[in-house]
């Protein structure tokens, strides 16, 4: 978790910890979460397909954002992944 930029560590922890897809995980919206059922609900995802010429936007207090409090895009997500394990060290 170490190599894990600080931003995505409680991101990793969600999705690890309740089997979240990629696209699912910046999708959460803070009225998602039940604290006392203890319970996510998860009803949408992060779609890096949405046509930039008529984009589907709707206003969101999302759990996880950018620095430029836009949703988390799965490049992003991704990329960030491959550096980390790219740079772990290797047993032996």
């Amino acid at each position: 978790m170490s190599l894990t930029p600080v931003r995505f560590r409680a991101m990793v922890y969600v999705a690890a910890g309740c089997g979240l897809r990629i696209g699912e995980t910046p999708g959460l919206e803070v009225d998602d979460i039940d604290l006392e059922g203890r319970e996510f609900h998860v009803r949408r995802q992060v779609d890096d397909e949405t046509d930039p010429r008529n984009p589907a936007r709707r206003s969101a207090l999302l759990v996880f954002t950018s620095n430029a409090n836009e949703p988390v895009k799965t490049p992003t997500w991704c990329n960030w992944r491959s550096d980390s394990a790219r740079r772990r060290p290797r047993p032996g």
